[in-house]
């Protein structure tokens, strides 16, 4: 049986974007069913989004591949695939949203940099990263590609934390927030 791909992002429901990423997964993982989890969550509520994700782990399928795509600078952090300490797989920015379910899943065995020219799309648009680097990231393990195919190792040590994420995006005065995808 192929994995499931379960799809979280803020990208909402009224334009092309979810489509999208489930067109370029289907060319890649013919026959893997993606799941959304949530199109909807509010912007710059990075603590919400991370939980969501964690909290649904348990109802997934064991080797469904969880996708996350809810940070406004995406293309700016580095782009990361994970494997959980029991196996799990979750594809997403380095931006903290990672951050619980790995914590959930018996931390962080192994991780990679989505940096591989073969298991991306080209050209890669500085804003478009969930349909160009992400999304084929999650349809390439789903369709067998090992992790470490995907990229060079990255130190778990070096990870973004959700701390670290709500405080970038917190601020009272709003003044260094910055957009929603």
């Amino acid at each position: 049986m192929t994995p499931s791909i379960v799809f979280l992002s803020d990208f909402g429901y009224r334009n092309e974007w979810v489509g999208i990423r489930h067109a370029v997964i289907d060319r890649i993982a013919p026959g893997s069913a993606v799941i959304d989890l949530s199109h909807g969550i509010p912007a710059r509520r990075p603590r919400r989004r991370a939980l969501l994700l964690a909290d649904s782990l348990p109802f997934m399928r064991n080797d469904a591949i969880a996708l996350a795509v809810v940070d406004p600078s995406v293309g700016r952090d580095r782009d990361l695939a994970v494997r959980t300490g029991n196996g799990r797989l979750l594809v997403g920015p380095d931006n903290g949203i990672l951050d619980p379910a790995w914590q959930a899943m018996n931390g962080v065995a192994q991780v990679v940099s989505i940096t591989s020219e073969q298991h991306t799309l080209h050209p890669i648009a500085p804003s478009f990263h969930a349909r160009d680097v992400l999304a084929p990231a999650a349809a390439h393990l789903a369709a067998g590609r090992a992790l470490e195919d995907l990229g060079e190792p990255v130190d778990p040590d070096t990870l973004a934390r959700l701390s670290a994420c709500r405080s970038r995006t917190s601020n009272a005065a709003g003044s260094n927030a910055r957009s929603s995808t």
